[in-house]
């Protein structure tokens, strides 16, 4: 078996400890308070978690020998502490548990403690291990070239692009939200970005993580192992498949058709990637 694979499958099965780990860490106050919604906070928190401990702190003392590791680590770190305050700050704005949650836990009745640690965190912590495929190439294969390229400077040039997009979209719906400012439909904001998509913090979200995977198909690519440019892709195919059509936009807008307000505003604007919107009567 070629070095970068053996150590790639390594590094894996040491992020499925970790992952499994952390699940069960936050499954615990979750059950105490009976609140679900912290699984969104851990979501973030997961992913530099998973780079520091499987790279990050292993070739610390030579991040200057392995700067993609450096990157990589650092960037999710960034994106990590941001996006769990982000929804801290929100959750602790309710009193009581975000209404997805809540109505999951209806559903599961008397046998909501065991099969919310299977369906909430423990499936969180499988689809994180899938999605930060990137990050633990990028942090841990290290055979190869050591100096950063072209295809790094275009990752890290994409994750900027998505991370500010999804920080102002989260920002503008922050302050629409405490002012009830112009522009409210059915209790969506519609100007600002997003009056380019309905959902730019969902798209600025994996926008940023195929920067990441760029950072992992270069880490691939260098170590002469191509075969894992595959799971490098695979991380931000699944974190934009998702949030377009698992339980970002779909879940968001439940229940949301049916006003002309609503309907005019999805007729003009872009579900997901921002575009200018669409002038009325101009075909999609």
């Amino acid at each position: 078996m070629p070095q970068p694979v053996h150590t790639w499958l390594t590094v894996c099965a040491g992020a499925a400890a970790i992952a499994a780990c952390w699940a069960a860490v936050w499954s615990v106050p979750a059950l105490a308070l009976r609140r679900n919604d912290i699984a969104d906070v851990a979501w973030g928190l997961t992913y530099p978690v998973l780079a520091l401990l499987t790279g990050g702190i292993v070739v610390a003392p030579d991040w200057h020998d392995y700067p993609r590791a450096g990157v990589a680590t650092v960037l999710s770190l960034v994106w990590g502490v941001r996006l769990a305050t982000h929804i801290g700050r929100r959750a602790l704005a309710h009193d009581g548990e975000d209404k997805r949650y809540a109505a999951l836990r209806r559903r599961m009745g008397r046998q909501w403690p065991w099969r919310s640690v299977l369906q909430v965190f423990v499936l969180q912590a499988v689809i994180a291990l899938v999605v930060a495929q990137p990050l633990l190439i990028a942090a841990a294969v290290h055979e190869g070239r050591s100096r950063l390229g072209w295809l790094d400077a275009l990752g890290i040039a994409v994750f900027v692009v998505g991370f500010l997009l999804e920080a102002i979209a989260d920002r503008q719906l922050g302050r629409f939200m405490a002012r009830k400012q112009a522009g409210e439909v059915e209790g969506y904001l519609t100007t600002g970005v997003w009056s380019w998509s309905r959902h730019p913090n969902y798209a600025g979200d994996a926008i940023l993580w195929w920067g990441l995977g760029l950072l992992g198909i270069a880490g691939a690519l260098d170590a002469d192992a191509p075969w894992l440019v595959v799971p490098a892709a695979v991380g931000p195919v699944v974190m934009t498949l998702f949030l377009r059509y698992g339980s970002g936009v779909p879940m968001t807008e439940k229940g949301r058709a049916g006003t002309p307000a609503w309907d005019a505003y999805v007729e003009r604007t872009s579900p997901f990637l921002p575009r200018p919107p669409r002038r009325a009567g101009r075909p999609a």
